[in-house]
């Protein structure tokens, strides 16, 4: 990193090559982590969906 890089473009085409193959690694990752969320969180919604009428149904029986 700290040597002279007289030929500068070479050097940005090959960290850019580096970023890119990064990138999509951690594009797939992330992606993959995205679905298993989605995956969680329907469920999860349908529960609280549930839950928050059951709240507002307690609510409405104390008021």
């Amino acid at each position: 990193m700290l040597e002279d890089h007289n030929n500068q473009s070479d050097f940005s085409a090959d960290l850019y090559d580096e970023m890119n193959s990064r990138y999509s690694f951690f594009d797939g990752i992330f992606l993959l982590i995205i679905t298993l969320a989605v995956l969680a969180v329907l469920p999860l919604y349908k529960i609280i969906k549930y839950m928050s009428g059951a709240v507002q149904r307690v609510f409405a029986s104390i008021i």
